[in-house]
């Protein structure tokens, strides 16, 4: 492939490209994780509407085509959040909860969101 592969593709460790740079707010923080796993830290507040507002934006530049040479990708993907100090202080703990929160989102299927949830996680351990 020519083009710029390191502008299109999450496996470059160079993420994120500049189309999602444009949905996180100056002073806001986007990393890969790893794999095809990518974290946002997000700075200041949250009213409880921010962060919707936010996941619809990186949701809605992610899915949007990539047209690489003659060859158009659909991308997709699938988010799950947790809000800091609200849900976790701990650097550690907020990781996992977020983690959690993707596998959740992750059984709903590709294209879904979902943000971390106490009362979910304390059931889910409660079954095992």
């Amino acid at each position: 492939m020519r083009g710029r592969p390191d502008e299109t593709t999450p496996h470059s460790g160079r993420w994120p490209p500049r189309r999602q740079r444009k949905a996180v707010r100056r002073g806001d923080i986007a990393a890969r994780l790893g794999g095809d796993e990518f974290g946002v830290l997000v700075y200041g507040p949250t009213d409880g509407t921010g962060d919707v507002s936010l996941v619809n934006r990186i949701m809605k530049n992610l899915v949007q085509p990539l047209k690489i040479d003659d060859v158009t990708l659909l991308p997709g993907g699938t988010i799950g959040y947790t809000i800091f100090p609200k849900d976790e202080a701990d650097p550690d703990r907020l990781l996992k909860n977020a983690d959690r929160a993707l596998y959740q989102a992750k059984a709903k299927g590709r294209g879904s969101w979902k943000a971390y949830e106490p009362d979910a996680t304390a059931v889910a351990m409660r079954r095992r």
